[in-house]
């Protein structure tokens, strides 16, 4: 029985006796992209990397942000003190509008 040394060295050996008739040449190209030197090509492998975001943080997060900024902008619509309804000439209407439309007369 064969140890697993043996069998290791007999299993190369075929392998490389299968792979002589194919030969690698884009060696340097694999080393330049997994190895960068330039700052060329440190950039170009950090624009080539691949990012995945999840998207139940991230739109938790973006409904959290639209609905704090909505609820601001709408504090700051909202007219001070107490709203009243007013009837006049039939119709009813707001104070505060009531009172800005005749102050623009």
């Amino acid at each position: 029985m064969m140890n697993t040394r043996e069998e290791q060295r007999k299993a190369k050996q075929i392998l490389e006796e299968e792979l002589t008739q194919y030969k690698f040449i884009a060696a340097g190209k694999v080393t330049a992209r997994t190895h960068p030197k330039s700052f060329r090509e440190k950039l170009d492998r950090l624009w080539n990397k691949e990012i995945s975001i999840p998207l139940v943080p991230v739109g938790a997060a973006l409904f959290l942000f639209l609905s704090a900024g909505s609820a601001f902008i709408i504090s700051e619509t909202a007219p001070d003190g107490h709203r009243e309804l007013i009837e006049k000439g039939g119709n009813i209407y707001w104070s505060d509008l009531l009172e800005r439309e005749e102050t623009d007369r």
